[in-house]
């Protein structure tokens, strides 16, 4: 089964389309796959320096150390707030990136 026929099983409106394929890499502050490990993946991935979620779905992959990415969630876009020209939040405390699936308890 191919990813998007996977996550269409879940939710029918997740199609290439709609979503936003994200491949977290390591930058000097954080290891995407360390945040994720430590539960704090969704504020690591909440800041971006450049305009990236520019779709209703994010599909965020990180780069798992083996040469491979892992799926570390599918996201809903539900706002962005530009504090500086490469400094995006994606929310608030009231919108943010909201998990549509795989939520952290299950995994």
């Amino acid at each position: 089964m191919r990813p998007f026929q996977l996550l269409a099983s879940i939710n029918p409106e997740i199609t290439p389309k709609v979503c936003k394929v994200h491949l977290h890499k390591s930058v000097p502050e954080v290891d995407p796959l360390d945040a994720w490990h430590q539960g704090t993946f969704d504020d690591f991935q909440r800041w971006q320096t450049t305009n990236t979620y520019t779709r209703q779905h994010a599909v965020a992959l990180i780069r798992n150390g083996r040469g491979s990415y892992m799926f570390a969630g599918l996201y809903r876009v539900l706002g962005k707030t530009q504090h500086a020209k490469n400094n995006f939040e994606y929310g608030n405390p009231d919108i943010r990136l909201v998990p549509e699936v795989f939520p952290r308890a299950a995994r």
